[in-house]
């Protein structure tokens, strides 16, 4: 039984906030992995304010999405399948999915990080802002998770959520993100770690 892959890519581009329109929910069957690749099934999904700018023409410090492709984001997940070498099967690991069920990762370009708080990639046109892009800083990447991981586990650091329920209603709870209707990081639970 081959395994369902359910996306949600971008139909048209939104003028203010996204509409139910502006995308669209595909399924297609997950590819067979090749030497170097992990099957990751999407657990969590992060929904932040910089995918709206991602979905407008306009280029900023990060290309847009292209239509029909699938919508950017940062997601936590477990290892399903594993032909690499990094990465066993039930492995916990945070990866850039996008918006989708599952996730082909490529262990040779994956950071070895298993945390919450891992970012991957480097962006090609940093914006010129008063704030700073962690990834400015990945030198200090390691001696940061480190501290984050240390303070969150000991209650120094303290953090609230909204976690909502299933990838396909995404496009709503998005909007949530301008209406002041989440309180804290909003989190798309896309999947049960188990059965």
């Amino acid at each position: 039984m081959s395994i369902k892959n359910t996306r949600i890519v971008l139909a048209s581009r939104p003028t203010g906030l996204p509409a139910p329109e502006n995308f669209r929910v595909e399924k297609e069957p997950v590819p067979i992995l090749v030497k170097g690749q992990a099957l990751i099934k999407v657990l969590y999904l992060s929904l932040d304010p910089y995918m709206r700018g991602r979905m407008s023409k306009e280029k900023s410090y990060a290309d847009p999405v292209p239509i029909g492709g699938v919508i950017t984001g940062e997601s936590a997940g477990v290892v399903v399948k594993s032909r690499s070498l990094r990465f066993r099967e039930g492995d916990y690991v945070c990866c850039p999915s996008g918006w989708r069920s599952y996730f082909i990762g490529n262990a040779k370009k994956r950071a070895e990080t298993r945390t919450p708080f891992n970012i991957f990639g480097e962006l090609e046109h940093p914006p010129w802002h008063q704030f700073f892009l962690v990834f400015n800083y990945l030198s200090e990447y390691a001696e940061a998770n480190q501290k984050l991981v240390e303070w969150v586990s000991s209650g120094k650091l303290k953090y609230r959520e909204t976690i909502v329920k299933g990838l396909e209603k995404a496009p709503k709870y998005f909007n949530w993100l301008f209406e002041g209707r989440n309180f804290g990081k909003l989190i798309v639970q896309v999947a049960k770690d188990k059965p």
